[in-house]
């Protein structure tokens, strides 16, 4: 295993030092960050492993919410709607909503680590798809000051997947609590 990251985590750093592609150095961070976390410990500890689901299911969701994004803007446009509110489309300027936000995810990890029991396949999860929606959604403000959504349903307010991970996550760890709170 430690070779395995070993070897991981120098392709990582290549990545990184390579040139202007911005998607490959977030990929080489992460992993970095992955691997970095398995040297350390020596092996793979209770400690880590969810520490990594969390990092890999982040970044799954993020990846489906991009592409999706990316998909639409090219083959659909006609159903791209730019939000730059918050919630229910809430006016706000792009730069308090993105401080916003990153406080929000850093306080849900605060709290999931506090209450939740990281060692439930479940915890792990909902949680990570929380992350990754909310990482989706700042990446888009980031990038535009505003977020891209193209799923309409009925009279539901138009969204995307990023917003779906995170209201699957929620309801999740709110129905499932007692299965994956802390004891």
């Amino acid at each position: 295993m430690q070779n395995f990251a070993l070897r991981a985590m120098v392709e990582a750093r290549n990545e990184l030092s390579l040139g202007p592609n911005p998607r490959q150095s977030w990929r080489g961070f992460f992993v970095c960050f992955a691997c970095y976390n398995i040297l350390v410990n020596k092996k793979t500890s209770k400690n880590s492993a969810p520490i990594f689901s969390i990092i890999l299911i982040s970044i799954t969701a993020v990846f489906l919410d991009q592409l999706s994004k990316l998909l639409v803007a090219r083959f659909f446009p006609e159903l791209i709607y730019k939000n730059s509110g918050i919630a229910f489309s809430i006016p706000i300027p792009a730069y308090i909503s993105i401080v916003i936000a990153i406080f929000l995810v850093i306080a849900g990890l605060f709290a999931a680590y506090k209450f939740l029991d990281l060692s439930k396949k479940l915890a792990i999860f909902a949680i990570s798809l929380v992350i990754g929606g909310a990482v989706g959604n700042i990446i888009d403000r980031i990038i535009s000051g505003q977020v891209t959504d193209f799923i309409s349903i009925w009279i539901w307010p138009v969204f995307n997947l990023a917003d779906s991970f995170i209201t699957i996550g929620i309801l999740a760890i709110i129905v499932f609590y007692d299965k994956i709170k802390k004891v």
